[in-house]
């Protein structure tokens, strides 16, 4: 079993890991209202799953209250 903290893993993924770039292929840049965006690639992969996150997010305060619609 692994277990990282949360800001261990975010340390890791914009500085780098002393064994290794373990934040190699687990960032990317995209667009967004706020701006260009470097984040981290979702953690967790599965045939047929999403590779990426479905939108950049947006500004506080600007998405409806609500559930996202089920495909």
């Amino acid at each position: 079993v692994l277990r990282f903290a949360l800001a261990q893993t975010a340390a890791w993924l914009t500085r780098g890991w002393a064994h290794g770039d373990l934040a190699e292929g687990r960032l990317a840049r995209t667009d967004s209202p706020l701006g260009s965006l470097r984040y981290a690639l979702p953690p967790v992969s599965f045939d047929g799953g999403p590779t990426d996150w479905a939108r950049p997010p947006g500004r506080w305060g600007t998405d409806e209250a609500a559930w996202p619609a089920r495909d």
